[in-house]
């Protein structure tokens, strides 16, 4: 999700945020976004991707049946790791059925995120036999303003779906339309029409794998295969397909076809593409101008198949091609993956191996391992120079369109009764500048997170974080001096408590050191934020003061979010800022809410005008 940063020498945009959201089942009492909040620790990170962020809201309106749910419905569930879902098909097995779902989301050994999840996205019986979503948003800043509407029909074996979009200084009203229609087959063969998305492997030529959010709870949780073949109905406009696609399960194993020609916006050097921008934004006169200006033709197959006790082993195959609008056409690329997932005691080995013509493989390797007590993690992976998939997000430190980097990685959580603690550290290197003369960038990340929990609502949670990373020029190892580099140091301190059914409250303290370029910095905050909930409403206020000397020592927060947001900021400078959220459900799971935020900037030695942002939605629940 994107983070909106603030420096002390710019005026703050003002959005406006208005969504509508029509629903023909009930909304759920909880608050998916105050648990993924939750998850997260570090502004920096994002829990979800877009697209999980929506199947989530999906599974609120439409639970996913726990004593019906197979292995591989399991799987299509974010955050999930392949450690929650053998342990949740494993305690089904022996007890025949779950009682509750409350007796899930208990099992030992669950992460957090999926004893949390659990409620709010699983249930007993059968979910509605069809449901109906609307989404209208408009966002306003400077002048300009965003256009979301949206609209998802969803029944067991047929769904559909339609997005139109327009981004700020989009020359017409409606710059990006999507659309899918997706029919399974009672005997289990999908067929989907329109935009559509393939997660294979571990993500070096489809899909984006559970990385690690490094600054949360999931730091062991990348071990997990992709979903295979979804409907794509997000509105970052050019990650998906476009065509046609049909996925069926045969004695040999499980195939998916696509057959896909998607517009990207490209950049042309003599009639050849040489780099493809995927972000679907159009904010300047030079993204304007190529936008759309070529078509990606992209055939895929896939297969899996089990493979041993809880394994599995797959291939993806995939050819693509660029056409442009002047009709110049360019061969691609050619593609081979393999990867597979072999069960260990208690863990299991997971690797990807990805070639693609007149280039050096990339590939991906780990190791996990997870008990009632403790998981663990080592991941390796390296990506040569100049690598690139055709939808490609591995784990990686640094990512984009071609990929370029080496680097190891190690996590370990454990839960001791009331007590839990989280560990990682990182080391990566990738490549500056173009070949012969290539400098070492490199970096290295550790973090430790400790959580102790008192009751239900009352909690003290510690964390810590360190990067280093050089400057393009300079190594950054333990043992190496830093030059002309960059590192960052965050200690965090936060309580929360919930004094009773209606009233909790979170304190918390932040201290960051900072050296960017030799400069050094360092900055600190304080914030108190409250939940007050009386019946059917809910009153949120944040308050935060900071001083930091620097934007590289800036502090993150996540912000007061509304159902489908997931904003982070960060505060640099000095300065106050004050948030309100309120809102209102009625008995049938209508509900309005609006949030409102102040902030103050100190500039020498006068204050200035509060800049104001603020947001409004609606769900109807019929």
């Amino acid at each position: 999700m994107p983070s909106l940063h603030i420096h002390t020498s710019q005026r703050l945009t003002h959005w406006l945020f208005v969504s509508v959201f029509v629903s023909l089942t009930p909304a759920s009492p909880q608050s998916l976004e105050d648990i993924l909040s939750n998850l997260a620790t570090d502004g920096e990170e994002s829990v979800v991707s877009e697209e999980e962020l929506e199947i989530l809201e999906a599974m609120v309106h439409r639970p996913v049946n726990l004593n019906k749910a197979s292995k591989s419905d399991l799987r299509r569930i974010p955050l999930l790791t392949p450690a929650d879902i053998d342990l949740i098909l494993r305690v089904k097995a022996e007890r025949t059925s779950f009682s509750n779902v409350e007796a899930a989301s208990e099992i030992p050994g669950l992460s957090l995120a999926a004893a949390q999840l659990l409620p709010i996205i699983a249930a007993l019986e059968n979910r509605a036999a069809a449901s109906i979503t609307l989404r209208n948003r408009w966002a306003s800043s400077q002048g300009d303003f965003r256009i979301l509407n949206r609209a998802l029909l969803t029944s067991e074996l047929a769904s559909g779906g339609i997005v139109i979009e327009r981004d700020p200084l989009e020359p017409t009203f409606a710059d990006y339309v999507s659309a899918h229609g997706r029919y399974a087959t009672p005997g289990g063969t999908e067929i989907i029409m329109g935009d559509h998305r393939i997660e294979s492997g571990y993500g070096l030529l489809f899909g984006r794998i559970a990385r690690p959010m490094k600054g949360g709870w999931q730091v062991t949780a990348p071990g997990r295969i992709g979903s295979g073949l979804q409907s794509y109905r997000s509105a970052a406009e050019q990650w998906g397909l476009r065509g046609v696609a049909v996925r069926s399960k045969q004695i040999l194993g499980r195939w998916t076809a696509s057959l896909s020609s998607s517009p990207v916006d490209a950049v042309m050097d003599e009639g050849r593409v040489v780099s493809v921008q995927r972000s679907g934004l159009h904010n300047s006169a030079a993204t304007i101008a190529r936008k759309h200006n070529v078509r990606e033709e992209i055939i895929v197959l896939n297969w899996e198949t089990p493979f041993a006790e809880k394994g599995q082993l797959g291939a993806t195959a995939a050819t693509s091609d660029w056409r442009g609008v002047d009709g110049i056409h360019q061969i691609g690329d050619h593609y081979f993956s393999q990867y597979g997932q072999a069960a260990l005691k208690n863990g299991s080995l997971f690797w990807e191996g990805a070639a693609r013509d007149g280039g050096r493989p990339a590939w991906i390797a780990g190791l996990s391992q997870s008990t009632k007590v403790v998981r663990w993690l080592t991941l390796i992976r390296a990506y040569p120079s100049g690598w690139r998939g055709p939808r490609s997000r591995p784990f990686s430190e640094w990512s984009g369109d071609r990929l370029n980097e080496t680097g190891i990685y190690q996590a370990v959580t454990a839960k001791l009764g009331r007590f839990r603690i989280a560990s990682y550290g990182d080391v990566y290197q990738r490549s500056a500048g173009q070949p012969p003369a290539h400098s070492p960038v490199k970096g290295s990340e550790t973090a430790l997170l400790a959580n102790y929990r008192f009751s239900a609502g009352n909690q003290l949670q510690l964390r810590w974080k360190r990067e280093e990373k050089s400057d393009e020029s300079q190594i950054t190892f333990a043992d190496e001096t830093v030059q002309r580099g960059y590192s960052r140091a965050a200690f965090r301190l936060q309580a929360d408590r919930k004094l009773n059914e209606n009233l909790s409250f979170r304190i918390r303290l932040d201290h960051v050191e900072a050296t960017d370029g030799g400069d050094r910095s360092d900055g600190q905050s304080l914030s108190l934020s409250g939940n007050w909930d009386r019946r059917k409403t809910r009153l949120s206020l944040h308050w935060i003061t900071f001083n930091t000397t620097d934007y590289a020592s800036r502090i993150y927060v996540w912000n007061l979010n509304l159902p489908g947001e997931m904003r982070s900021r960060a505060y640099s400078g000095e300065g106050h800022s004050i948030g309100i959220r309120y809102s209102v459900r009625s008995n049938t799971g209508a509900s309005v809410a609006f949030r409102l935020r102040g902030l103050w900037h100190k500039i020498g030695n006068a204050w200035s005008a509060p800049a104001w942002e603020g947001g409004f939605q609606m769900d109807i629940a019929l």
